[in-house]
């Protein structure tokens, strides 16, 4: 796949994300130009890499995936299946923090990069989000429970 038909899988995760935020009771993302572009950057550095490294942001909240078929719905996916992990009754627990990134009801900026390595054959997709989540002190007030 070449980097001009990544425009649409972008679309389809932002979609996917605003989906699974709406039924957490947190408002929609909208794309951010400058976040895409040093989402895009931070891509291109995994792929060239050929592995995932998270906390490279200090700035931005940050989930990332691998994967060798690129689906847009299968990698939000892969976020959502953490919120079997998340307890509601005890919300500073750190064991789901792409789940929680991707509802956190403060942000309200993505950028979405993907680069195919050539090393690996992998799709590397990295998503910021502004102002960041996953903060100490913040998850009751930014994680509601489904509708």
């Amino acid at each position: 796949m070449e980097n001009s038909d990544f425009a649409e899988i972008k679309e389809e995760i932002l979609n996917k994300i605003n989906f699974i935020r709406a039924k957490y009771q947190a408002e929609p993302l909208q794309f951010d130009q400058t976040l895409n572009i040093e989402a895009q950057q931070y891509a291109g550095q995994l792929a060239k890499d050929g592995m995932l490294k998270y906390g490279q942001s200090d700035k931005y909240g940050e989930n990332l995936a691998a994967c060798r078929q690129i689906k847009g719905f299968d990698v939000v996916d892969l976020w959502v299946k953490e919120a079997s992990r998340y307890n509601f009754d005890d919300p500073e627990n750190y064991k789901c923090l792409q789940f929680t990134q991707l509802v956190w009801k403060n942000s309200e900026k993505i950028g979405i990069g993907i680069e195919k390595s050539e090393k690996t054959k992998f799709h590397y997709i990295a998503v910021y989000f502004h102002p960041r989540g996953n903060i100490m002190g913040c998850f009751k007030n930014n994680i509601s429970p489904p509708k």
